[in-house]
């Protein structure tokens, strides 16, 4: 998937490998995504950024973490 990097994100840990972190644009839904690298740089991980600040602001529900599956 394309994507525009945004910046690096300095300050902000990859605690497995050490990696940079970037804020991306992905293309072609325009979400911004914190991507975290990993196995040398070959793969990565995105995390939606507004995703993220939803569930940070709503906090664990009921005391629990939940991935939203309602079989929990």
């Amino acid at each position: 998937m394309e994507v525009d990097v945004l910046a690096e994100m300095k300050g902000v840990r990859e605690y497995v490998e050490g990696s940079t972190v970037e804020l991306v644009r992905r293309q072609p839904d325009g979400r911004l995504v914190i991507r975290a690298y990993n196995e040398g740089g070959n793969s990565y991980t995105d995390i939606d950024l507004f995703d993220l600040q939803d569930w940070l602001r709503e906090g664990p529900m009921g005391g629990l973490i939940s991935d939203g599956n309602s079989n929990e």
